[in-house]
């Protein structure tokens, strides 16, 4: 089972801690002051699920790479609903040459990371006040 907590720190600040990481935020900041934002965390949550299986991949498939960098954005929907659409997730591999059923087997591998699965899913959420 995975947990995560948050914890009301003052008006619009809170400290989110998982798996004991902590994450400050902070919605009475401008963006970019070193803090985030819950839908930025979750873009963040993505990106990183795919690192993970990017990496997993190149190293399984004894690809060599150098490095790698996973842009993950969206936009509020538009049609009033408070949720992202259209999340685009794009890779930038260093030092990697792949051909196009290689990028094909990647990108399918990929898409088998949990975030990745979960957000497709559409899960349901059981809230309760205690």
């Amino acid at each position: 089972m995975y947990n995560a907590s948050v914890r009301y720190l003052n008006p619009l600040r809170y400290e989110a801690s998982a798996d004991g990481g902590i994450v400050t935020i902070d919605l009475s900041k401008e963006p970019g002051a070193g803090t985030t934002t819950p839908l930025p965390l979750l873009l963040a949550s993505l990106a990183s699920c795919v690192a993970v299986y990017l990496e997993r991949y190149l190293t399984g498939a004894k690809i060599a790479f150098t490095g790698f960098t996973i842009d993950a954005k969206s936009a509020l929907a538009t049609d009033g609903a408070a949720s992202l659409r259209d999340i685009e997730v794009s890779l930038s591999i260093k030092g990697a040459s792949l051909d196009d059923r290689r990028r094909k087997a990647l990108i399918d591998f990929i898409r088998n990371c949990p975030v990745h699965n979960t957000l497709e899913g559409r899960p349901s959420i059981s809230m309760a006040v205690v």
